[in-house]
């Protein structure tokens, strides 16, 4: 829809496509600029281009840190982002209970690694929400928003984060993981929503989650009564 993701320069392009002509990504970025969001942290950042869209767009924003498992994203990502000063890069991938985790490759798009594939692996370090926040946002307090894209470990992140659950806005894509009972298709929604609501009971769903968006993502802000 958006041309292809089998270069890191062509997913460049494929991801500003997505943001600025989808419905969806659309009504996410009116809302971060409604809010006037400061600070971000983007969990799966691929090329760092949501980045850019957000310091663009956005103008209240002032830093954010940007977390890539596979390397060579990272690489790219540094190169490109070089430099801008108030951003910081990780290259990690996030995720509990392990100090390093092997990730392959799903199909032939470059931001698509996953510890659920066998494909072409890779052994990556690891690293978890807290250690983030207490690493780049100690006298920052929580991130504005957060964005969680990162091929099927979205669940073992939000339910194992004490965190999470505080910060005001968090925009998630979720993907296959049998582990979790999430299979491919609308039924997904039957599955995390159910799991939003038990390891994020102080949000709610805004965007997403139907035919007319994304099915498989979503957008969540804290209730106001937290």
């Amino acid at each position: 829809m958006y041309g292809n993701t089998s270069s890191l320069d062509n997913h460049v392009n494929y991801t500003k496509k997505e943001w600025t002509t989808s419905q969806y990504y659309k009504s996410v970025l009116n809302f971060l600029i409604e809010k006037e969001i400061k600070t971000f942290v983007d969990i799966g950042s691929c090329t760092g281009i949501l980045s850019d869209i957000l310091f663009d767009k956005v103008k209240t924003v002032e830093y954010g840190v940007l977390v890539e498992a596979n390397p060579n994203n990272f690489e790219f990502i540094k190169n490109r982002l070089q430099e801008i000063d108030n951003i910081d890069i990780v290259n990690k991938a996030l995720f509990y209970g392990s100090e390093s985790i092997s990730i392959g490759s799903v199909g032939s798009n470059v931001g698509a690694w996953s510890y659920k594939s066998n494909i072409n692996n890779i052994d990556i370090k690891t690293v978890n929400f807290e250690e983030i926040i207490e690493t780049f946002f100690n006298s920052r307090g929580l991130p504005d928003f957060v964005k969680i894209d990162i091929e099927g470990a979205e669940y073992n992140f939000i339910e194992n984060s004490d965190l999470l659950k505080h910060v005001p806005i968090i925009e998630i894509e979720f993907h296959n993981n049998d582990e979790y009972g999430v299979i491919e298709g609308n039924i997904r929604n039957d599955v995390w929503k159910p799991f939003i609501n038990k390891f994020l009971p102080n949000h709610e769903l805004i965007l997403g989650g139907t035919k007319e968006f994304y099915d498989g993502s979503g957008l969540f802000i804290l209730k106001e009564n937290e």
